[in-house]
């Protein structure tokens, strides 16, 4: 791990989370050992470039029982691993991509679920790589290119062999041939019509295996050599049906992504009218509620009024009293506690011009003290004397304020 901490030193105070970037990256490495890490620039969308830590190399993938080396690159972001990694897929010079894939654009760039879901604490780097090659086993991303530039598209992606592998592997399809694509079996049908066989035998059509045979293996067999003149192939993103069909999965792919951003807000603008319908609700109840007791007060005041309507009435029928007997007491016993009443009140005076000598110096404190006490006496007699009368006169109830 020497070149990645080397790589990582270069980079210092680019990642945040260093140690989770250091051990995800020595994690693939040892899983995948042909990627390997250097530090390299990264042009973002909004055209800021950045250097950033790169791991390029080959992941395996297994295709129809065979395995093959895909190559990529991944870009590790400075908020990794909060931000999943930014993966390419880098064809050679013996390679294309393939147009219209499922996960890979036209630049390389990968879209997969993995990466949609990415999550800071579930995810990391391994598990990456390992979807890739699942994905790509199913569909693999490139396919070879033939030598001076004709494509035959094919569903087998480069495989990286040995050359007595090569030579084995193509003596045995040579034995079972396997049928091609409809593409393939064109353009080397044209290409067997065009050529010429031996003088003794008058030219044939391509039968469906010798079609295959040229197709499949026109690399690996020198023999055929058509007239290059003579040969009218186009390459397959050429022809009208499939420039149609590119145009219409374009207009389709931004029908669904228009389609889903408007069900996105009408979905949005639903959950608020459901939110507001039972906000709506509540407030209904509860004007119910100020209602019904609104109503109780109206027939309390009725009630009321027809109490004070009532009185008024007999009030009225009464003969008019004379205000002065209103203060006359009617007894002994009224007439002694209103006697009484007027001492405390009195007495109550008195003290308050007291302290009002005593804050102004005029009497001495001991005098002070000498007359409030003669009065709180006399005070609390007479107070005494009013709450006995009164017991006589309304019951235990009586209160003296």
């Amino acid at each position: 791990m020497a070149s990645l901490d080397a790589v990582l030193q270069s980079l210092h105070g680019v990642y945040q989370n260093g140690q989770t970037v250091k051990k995800q990256t020595k994690n693939l490495i040892n899983s995948i050992p042909s990627l390997s890490p250097k530090s390299s620039s990264f042009m973002s969308n909004d055209g800021r470039e950045s250097k950033l830590l790169q791991l390029t190399g080959t992941i395996p993938i297994f295709f129809r029982g065979t395995q093959y080396n895909i190559p990529v690159d991944l870009y590790l972001p400075e908020a990794f691993p909060n931000c999943p990694p930014r993966c390419f897929v880098r064809p050679t010079s013996t390679m294309l991509l393939k147009n219209n894939h499922k996960h890979v654009d036209r630049e390389g760039l990968v879209y997969m679920p993995y990466l949609h879901e990415w999550s800071a604490s579930r995810s990391n780097l391994c598990e990456v790589c390992s979807n890739m090659s699942s994905l790509f086993g199913v569909d693999p991303p490139v396919y070879a290119r033939r030598p001076g530039g004709e494509v035959v598209q094919q569903q087998q992606p480069v495989q990286q062999q040995q050359p007595v592998q090569q030579q084995q592997q193509q003596q045995q399809q040579q034995q079972t041939p396997q049928p091609p694509q409809y593409n393939t079996v064109v353009t080397a049908a044209a290409i067997s019509t065009a050529t010429s066989t031996t003088a003794a035998q008058p030219p044939q059509p391509p039968s469906y295996h010798k079609a295959t045979r040229n197709s499949l293996f026109a690399d690996s067999n020198p023999n055929p050599n058509p007239n290059p003149t003579q040969t009218n192939s186009k390459k397959p993103e050429d022809t009208p049906i499939a420039t149609l069909t590119r145009k219409l999965q374009e207009h389709l792919q931004q029908y669904y992504n228009e389609s889903r951003e408007e069900i996105s807000k009408q979905l949005k603008v639903q959950q608020k009218l459901q939110g507001g319908g039972e906000e709506i609700a509540r407030q209904v109840e509860h004007l119910n509620l100020l209602k019904a007791a609104a109503a109780e007060q109206i027939l309390h005041v009725g009630e009321k009024m027809k109490e004070l309507e009532v009185y008024s009435d007999e009030a009225g029928k009464d003969e008019e009293v004379d205000p002065d007997t209103l203060i006359t007491p009617a007894d002994n016993l009224s007439r002694q506690m209103l006697k009484l009443s007027a001492e405390v009140a009195a007495i109550e005076d008195c003290m308050y011009y007291l302290d009002r000598a005593l804050s102004n110096d005029t009497i001495e404190l001991d005098d002070h003290l000498k007359q409030i006490r003669k009065l709180a006496r006399s005070q609390f007699l007479a107070k005494a004397h009013i709450k006995k009368i009164g017991e006589l006169q309304i019951g235990a109830t009586f209160h003296l304020r």
